[in-house]
């Protein structure tokens, strides 16, 4: 909705952004003051107080004289004589401008083609109500031709408020407060006149003149309300070529100018003219430009009207910076303050008509609606006496109601940096007001609770640093909630927070996540499901949330696993993965996170007997990554294992492992599978789901479980593992009652310990005989008590209690690096089970082909163990359905996926031999 003439209309700037004449800045303004009293202006200010009028005055000899006279006014001394001379100029000049303008055609529009005149004669208004009838009569003939004129054309309008821009900036506020006040008046009078008018012409009512009249000026603007008409309804059409040029106006005045959208009136008709609006034309918005009175009408009541502000508003796109904010400041440091000091509307006392003055239109105060009469002044608008105080009009006051729905909506048009540093930083009382309203039961806690999801997902953790509340005071207040309703859908809301609400806790202490971590997970896995407060479907939601959120702790750089709490989240586990009656999308969590587990301690546990196995020196190429590429204990894990050529596996690796195909980890740092460890506001639930839409015979991308592996293999130092997991699944569990995803986890880990046994035993060859071999031939070693008692899960103690494994009394944790044979032997022994089950049943159909096995079916091929090479031939002819060796291969490298790891594997096994 651009200006009808080609100017842009930009508030506070002429028609090419020009400084406009008529104004300076100097101390002693030239402004006229109260009828016969203290200030600088003539006694009168209109026609009649200034003198006989000159005859055959230009419009150049008028600048000219107004020049003179401002200059006069800027050096004028401390004498009033002097002072009455140049104010008796300054009425005389009044007079001979109005009578210039006055005998103007009316195409010749007064702010399109005569500013420099017009702008100084806004300075009479003050007389506009209260002076001399002679003066407020030639006030009022002006008046009612700016308004006609403004009507039709879109540069007037832009222009008219430019000046009222320079009077506002440029002048002392106690001398122009009046003045403006008069001006702000008349134009809400004006703006609320031509509402009436448009609504009772499609109403069918008699109206008013047609707002297209003298249209002269304007009326074609880019954008607007230009398009034809889609029919009546309910009531007489608005006309295009009649009506087009007033709308166009009347629109765009609102959505530039929103200071009119603060008086009760014209917000509260705003709306149904909107509405109107958009079912006659072809309502759009000329791009480039804010128009902030979109974002001021989001708080209207009405629902159509929102709807249709923000279809608007949408393809003007975020507000990128703060910066950005600055047309809608005032708008949201009036909600600040509303909210801060609950300055709302009761509904006492709305609607009433309290208006009166001239330009309403007959029915004045109709359709207020929930617009409340009561009065809240602009600040600006200082001054004045008598008839102004009484004849105030209404400010708006929104509903609690209104207000919270309307600024969820603007924040939901904030980029990160601009909710973060235009909203979180400048209004710090904000947050805490958002974490007030989610702790009570009100009628906005659904907004308030939309908003602190929005700051938890945008902010992260620099909530916290704007926050009145800890952490754990938020987590108790949502987990509070919870147990104070019985609502299903508020449950979910809530429990859909939580993921948002630990994320944004990841990048304070470590401490402090696994506090809050440690408390989720007991709320979500042991006190919500012994509830009567919550349904089974909740429960259900409640476990997948849980799950989820462990396993974005196992997909962080470094990970984060929650072991420390094991005794809480392993059984629920455990009973997740082995009911086959849950419906996949609640199931898949839970195989997702048993898949990463058992990848993630076996690549620990291998990683850490290799680096006991080649302590010697004969290992320095191995460890250093010298001829295998990346510097990463244990190489072998590392996806830069592969021929120079494989494009996806990527190069010959880099500092710490991370030189692999960049289909692992981006550029900043973001684990494969969307999961971020900085934090960038995406919730666990959707980062960790990525393939939640799949059948749960797929199971976590490879290249994650890639991803993982290498970054189990760094951290195995300090890695904890809970081996009654292990047994739980694969030994205690039917072979068919386990996802297909779990059996090829268990196919990995054979074939890695396989890998690495072999590197060991090449090791131990060439190094002193006390080195030790990695694994006993009979899977057999004496268990320590430690691992004894881990083996059978203990009821969690409770949600309190720091530090990770036995420091937290969690007796299920145990420290791989301190128990790592005895770890290692019961791993291998529950694959070994799990497998021989599969073979002795003749259930090897049960496992499916995919990409995935390549590898470690190579790994199990080239092992010195016989039984190892067979149960990989019958799975391997099991799978192509062929037992001759060269389509088997053909098989294996079907896909470029298997391809990969098939190359891979043979790379791996290479650099094994090699540094042996």
């Amino acid at each position: 909705m651009a200006p009808s003439s080609g100017g842009k209309g930009e508030a506070g700037k002429g028609e090419h952004g020009e400084r406009t004449a008529g104004a300076r800045g100097e101390g002693r303004s030239g402004l006229a003051g109260p009828a016969g009293g203290g200030g600088r202006g003539p006694g009168g200010g209109g026609s009649g107080s200034g003198g006989a009028i000159t005859p055959g005055m230009t419009e150049k000899q008028l600048q000219a004289r107004w020049e003179r006279i401002e200059e006069a006014l800027g050096e004028l001394p401390e004498d009033d004589e002097a002072e009455e001379k140049l104010m008796a100029l300054k009425g005389k000049w009044f007079t001979d401008a109005f009578s210039f303008l006055s005998s103007l055609p009316p195409a010749s529009h007064l702010w399109c083609r005569h500013r420099t005149l017009t702008q100084p004669l806004l300075e009479p208004f003050y007389h506009y109500l209260s002076g001399p009838p002679e003066t407020r009569a030639t006030l009022h003939a002006l008046w009612q031709r700016m308004a006609k004129e403004m009507r039709a054309c879109t540069r007037c309008v832009a222009r008219y408020h430019a000046a009222k821009r320079v009077y506002e900036e440029e002048y002392v506020e106690e001398v122009v407060g009046p003045v403006l006040k008069t001006l702000r008046r008349l134009d809400e009078e004006r703006v609320g006149g031509e509402l009436k008018a448009l609504l009772g012409r499609a109403g069918g009512g008699s109206g008013t003149a047609g707002s297209a009249a003298g249209a002269s000026g304007g009326g074609s603007g880019a954008g607007g309300a230009g398009g034809a008409g889609n029919g009546d309804r309910g009531g007489q059409a608005l006309d295009a070529e009649r009506d087009g040029p007033g709308v166009i106006c009347l629109m765009f005045e609102l959505l530039m100018y929103p200071y009119l959208l603060e008086d009760a009136e014209v917000f509260a008709l705003a709306g149904p003219a909107l509405v109107l609006v958009e079912r006659h034309f072809d309502l759009s918005l000329t791009p480039g430009q804010r128009y902030p009175g979109l974002y001021y009408l989001m708080l209207h009541p009405s629902k159509d009207t929102r709807a249709i502000v923000y279809t608007l508003a949408k393809p003007l796109g975020l507000f990128k910076t703060a910066a950005d904010l600055r047309p809608i400041d005032p708008l949201l440091q009036q909600c600040m303050h509303a909210l801060e000091y609950d300055l709302f509307d009761t509904g006492i006392g709305a609607g009433t008509d309290t208006f009166g003055g001239t330009g309403t239109g007959p029915g004045a105060g109709a359709g207020l609606g929930r617009a409340s009469a009561a009065v809240n002044a602009n600040p600006s608008a200082h001054g004045g006496g008598g008839e102004r105080e009484g004849r105030e009009r209404p400010r708006v006051v929104h509903t609690k109601e209104d207000m919270w729905q309307g600024l969820l909506t603007i924040l939901s048009l904030m980029a990160p940096p601009a909710l973060d540093e235009g909203v979180v930083e400048r209004y710090p009382a904000f947050v805490s007001i958002v974490l007030n309203h989610v702790g009570e039961d009100t009628s906005v806690f659904r907004p308030a609770l939309a908003c602190l999801r929005m700051m938890l997902q945008v902010t992260g953790y620099k909530l916290w640093l704007h926050s009145a509340f800890p952490p754990g005071v938020v987590r108790n207040t949502l987990i509070s909630q919870c147990f104070n309703s019985t609502h299903e859908p508020t449950h979910k809301l809530l429990l859909d927070l939580l993921p948002p609400f630990l994320q944004s806790v990841e990048s304070l202490e470590t401490e402090e996540f696994e506090r809050q971590r440690r408390s989720i997970l007991f709320f979500l896995l042991i006190q919500l499901p012994n509830s009567r407060n919550f349904s089974t479907t909740t429960i259900k939601i409640a476990r997948r949330i849980a799950f989820h959120l462990i396993l974005h702790s196992y997909l962080l750089s470094p990970p984060l696993p929650p072991t420390d709490c094991a005794d809480i989240w392993g059984p629920p586990l455990v009973g997740a993965v082995k009911d086959a009656s849950l419906p996949d999308p609640l199931r898949l969590p839970a195989v997702h996170l048993a898949q990463a587990i058992l990848t993630a301690d076996a690549a620990a546990l291998t990683s850490l007997a290799l680096s006991r196995a080649f302590a010697g020196a004969s290992a320095r190429g191995l460890v250093s990554g010298s001829d295998l590429g990346p510097a990463c204990v244990p190489s072998v894990f590392s996806r830069a294992l592969v021929c120079p050529g494989d494009a996806e596996g990527g190069g010959e690796g880099g500092e710490g492992g991370g030189g692999g195909g960049g289909d692992c980890r981006g550029g900043d740092g973001v684990v494969a599978g969307g999961v971020d460890a900085s934090s960038t506001g995406q919730s666990c639930t959707s980062s960790s789901s990525s393939s939640s839409s799949s059948s749960i015979s797929e199971g976590l991308p490879q290249d994650q479980l890639d991803r993982l592996a290498e970054l189990a293999a760094a951290e195995s130092d300090r890695w904890q593992c809970a081996p009654a997991l292990w047994v739980e699944l694969l030994e205690r569990t039917p072979p068919q009652w386990l996802p297909k995803p779990l059996l090829r986890a268990a196919v990995w880990v054979a074939g890695h310990f396989c890998l690495s046994a072999s590197a060991a035993a090449a090791a131990a060859a060439v190094t002193s005989a006390g080195s030790k071999p990695l694994v006993t031939s009979s899977l057999a070693v004496t268990s320590s008590a430690v691992v004894t008692a881990a083996l059978h899960w203990r009821l969690a103690p409770g949600a309190g209690g720091g530090g990770r494994g036995a420091k937290a009394g969690c007796v299920n944790a145990v420290v791989a690096a301190a128990h790592e044979e005895e770890l290692s032997v019961i791993l291998q022994r529950s694959v070994s089970s799990c497998l021989v089950q599969i073979r002795g049943a003749n259930r090897l159909k049960l496992l499916t082909w995919h990409a995935s096995l390549a590898e470690p079916l190579i790994f199990l091929l080239v092992d010195s163990q016989l039984p190892n090479r067979d149960m990989a031939r019958e799975l391997l002819t099991s799978l192509c359905r062929d037992h001759r060796i060269d389509h088997q291969l053909a098989f294996l490298a079907s896909s470029p996926a298997s391809a990969r790891g098939l190359v891979r594997a043979f790379a791996k096994a290479a650099a094994v031999v090699r540094n042996g």
